[in-house]
């Protein structure tokens, strides 16, 4: 199938935007000490990833050529977007690129010129640190990558935290693309620098430590994520980090800067990849939940944006030279799109159990039955699923309140609709959608042909959520039962068929005896064939889209 795609909640606070901070005028210009941040609440389309295009510095005379070049961004950062001063720093570098002079890291420090000796200190210090790093890497015939940022950061640093605060102040205000080196960046030397999930970690984490600090400035983190061509590569960085989510934290404050880019651009896929990178952001925590998405549109919205982006079979990804990253992302998206669902699992079966074009997704308007087979397929009924923890929590937990919302929703709904009206039919094939989602999800797992203990963990996991989540009807509880002793047991005399799509086709004929036995009691119905209608609805329109 080809996609067409492009609890209660806390108490909802101001979503206000901070203004856009003016960029500063020239690289020598001196500015006062950030002040320290105030202490923070602790509570779709296709993704489109253009590659990035390595260092491609020519100079001819006074021409400067420096097209789709990185390092272009990078020197506008620190030449704060003056072109004069960005042109003159681009051809003192000449062709050894940005690490070739190690001598940007004075930017930082001199910035700091009237700040107290301590902070001008550790400046220093972290400086002198990168700039024996990237020299000691050059000799070696290598690049600055991962091993420098773990030698900096990591557990047997040489520095104080008030000199790690430095170091990475000083990576993302003047060479933000170490942060998230986790494509093929080729230097000079023709070398590439792959970043694992645990570094990633490690720099989000300590981009957190720095910002709440007060080293790392809200205008210097949005200038950060000015840098990064593709949005949602700075997002998935932060969103990697355990410290990063809380309001008015590093995910908060980039997130509310790709929504206002989101919002300012007219080039329509730019805004595609910077509302995926606020979705992303929005949904990393239950308190961003609360504090920046307040509305039932808002949270449907973020949820179809993110659950769009998790594909059991992501090719090429984010990341082309980085398999374990390109897992770690899928496991993010899932894991956010899984927080949210648990959230609000009610409001999003009242919005897409549809087969309609969903309003939550303007560019390529996927069918409401999209999204949910695509989130149901990379969580419920995926082998990541059964591992992925979501806020400390295993994943099952948070999916059997998203999944008991809804099921009671939609039961309930019908059931209290006069019998035999058209807005009660219209209720039941709502019903039937849904499940019919679940369906189109088993199916394309199926498909994957997963290897049997992938199927076994994705089984176990469809078999526990349903169980402790779905009362009704009451027939599903034998044949998940059945199923999960199949899975543990596989060895007995069990007749149950351990397979994914046999379980999602039983727990739906489970259900239709239960909607059957409804009938039984209100004759003048048409549940029965209102939910399969809207089950057989689902079928069609898959067809339609495997066919082409």
């Amino acid at each position: 199938m080809t996609l067409r795609t492009t609890k209660q909640l806390p108490s909802i606070r101001s979503t206000a935007l901070p203004a856009a901070a003016r960029l500063k005028q020239a690289a020598t210009a001196q500015t006062a000490p950030a002040r320290p941040q105030r202490p923070a609440s602790r509570d779709t389309f296709e993704l489109k990833t253009p590659k990035k295009a390595g260092p491609q510095l020519q100079l001819s005379g006074t021409h400067l050529n420096a097209a789709a070049s990185l390092q272009l961004k990078t020197a506008a950062t620190v030449a704060h977007a003056n072109p004069l001063l960005t042109q003159a720093r681009l051809a003192a570098l000449g062709g050894k690129g940005i690490l070739g002079t190690l001598g940007l890291p004075g930017t930082r420090f001199n910035s700091l010129d009237g700040a107290p000796t301590a902070r001008r200190g550790d400046a220093q210090t972290a400086a002198e640190l990168y700039r024996q790093q990237a020299l000691e890497a050059s000799n070696a015939g290598g690049a600055y990558g991962a091993d420098e940022v773990y030698a900096a950061l990591g557990p047997d640093s040489p520095l104080t935290q008030a000199q790690k605060d430095e170091y990475i102040a000083l990576l993302a205000t003047e060479h933000p693309e170490l942060l998230t080196q986790s494509a093929e960046l080729p230097y000079t030397d023709g070398a590439t620098v792959v970043y694992g999930p645990e570094t990633q970690k490690l720099i989000a984490d300590a981009i957190a430590h720095a910002h709440e600090a007060g080293v790392l400035s809200d205008a210097e983190l949005r200038e950060t994520a000015s840098t990064f061509e593709n949005p949602t590569e700075f997002a998935l960085l932060l969103a990697l980090g355990d410290d990063t989510g809380e309001v008015g934290g590093p995910l908060d404050v980039v997130g509310q800067y790709y929504q206002q880019q989101a919002g300012r651009t007219d080039d329509p896929e730019a805004a595609s990849r910077y509302r995926v990178a606020t979705a992303l952001a929005f949904t990393s925590s239950e308190a961003l939940i609360a504090e920046r998405l307040p509305t039932e549109e808002a949270r449907v919205k973020a949820f179809s944006t993110v659950a769009l982006q998790i594909d059991e079979q992501f090719q090429g990804g984010i990341y082309p030279s980085a398999e374990a990253l390109n897992a770690a992302a899928q496991d993010q998206f899932a894991e956010n799109a899984t927080r949210l669902f648990g959230l609000a699992g009610e409001e999003i079966a009242r919005n897409l159990a549809t087969t309609t074009d969903s309003p939550f997704n303007s560019e390529s308007a996927p069918r409401g039955t999209d999204i949910l087979a695509q989130f149901f397929a990379g969580t419920l009924l995926s082998p990541r699923g059964s591992e992925l923890q979501v806020d400390g929590r295993p994943a099952s937990e948070v999916l059997t309140r998203g999944f008991e919302a809804a099921y009671n929703y939609l039961w309930s709904q019908a059931e209290s609709l006069p019998p035999g009206s058209g807005s009660q039919n219209e209720a039941f094939q709502k019903v039937g959608v849904f499940l019919g989602a679940v369906d189109i999800a088993a199916e394309r797992v199926e498909r994957q042909e997963l290897e049997p203990e992938e199927e076994s963990k994705a089984l176990k996991l469809l078999a526990d959520v349903l169980l402790d989540a779905v009362k009704l009807p009451p027939g599903v509880g034998p044949i998940a039962e059945a199923l999960l002793d199949q899975v543990l047991n596989p060895d007995s005399n069990n007749t149950v068929n351990p397979s994914i799509e046999n379980f999602a086709q039983q727990y739906i004929q489970a259900y239709l005896d239960r909607v059957s036995d409804y009938e039984d009691l209100h004759p003048e119905t048409e549940a029965t064939n209102s939910v399969e209608n809207g089950y057989q609805e689902t079928q069609i329109e898959d067809q339609q889209d495997s066919d082409g």
